[in-house]
């Protein structure tokens, strides 16, 4: 379902794209009716499709262990769990590369091992970040990963300077998840053999 929905829109094994809108009410492609309605030419929209040869449910531990992100994931310099329900958390992450430093209080809620969903209200530079990952195994050992990042920038300029940094960033992001978990199955192997 994941696969054929991902298909329809258009985005090939590790294709992505940014997508900008003028407008952003119901029915328009990238829009969430109710979230980012009202937020016009700041709104950006990008989507990442792999397919990772892990487990599904090794993905999804590492995407949804937020607290473990400074280990791993690039400018992300700290980050802590607030409080802990069924299936949702608040964790507060920073991120600081050079001059640019923002603490930003998540909500995360997820279904294991099927998907994880995160958002952060109010930054310095958006009024909104959203992303959104699926989880669909494909095969024994492989997982078909559907990353969507929507960002409701408080002024174009953000949006712009976005623009021109977004395939890099993502880029860079999925590899340190990528790595991530190629690291602990490497780390559970050598458990194994040594059991």
């Amino acid at each position: 379902m994941l696969a054929a929905r991902a298909r329809a829109r258009g985005l090939g094994a590790s294709r992505k794209r940014v997508l900008a809108h003028s407008g952003c009410g119901v029915g328009q492609p990238g829009a969430s009716p109710g979230r980012f309605r009202s937020y016009g030419e700041a709104l950006r929209t990008v989507a990442v499709q792999r397919e990772l040869p892990f487990d599904r449910l090794d993905v999804f531990k590492v995407v949804v262990d937020v607290v473990k992100y400074p280990e791993f994931l690039p400018y992300c310099t700290e980050a802590s769990m607030t409080s802990f329900g069924n299936q949702q958390m608040r964790a507060e992450v920073v991120f600081a590369h050079k001059l640019f430093q923002e603490r930003m209080q998540y909500e995360i809620s997820w279904k294991s091992p099927e998907m994880v969903l995160s958002v952060a209200t109010d930054t310095k530079f958006a009024k909104r970040i959203e992303y959104l990952w699926h989880f669909e195994e494909t095969k024994p050992h492989r997982t078909l990963v559907d990353v969507e990042l929507k960002v409701a920038f408080t002024s174009s300029s953000s949006a712009f300077l976005f623009d021109m940094f977004a395939d890099r960033i993502q880029d860079r992001v999925f590899q340190a998840f990528a790595g991530r978990i190629r690291e602990l199955a490497r780390l559970s192997k050598e458990r194994e053999s040594t059991v």
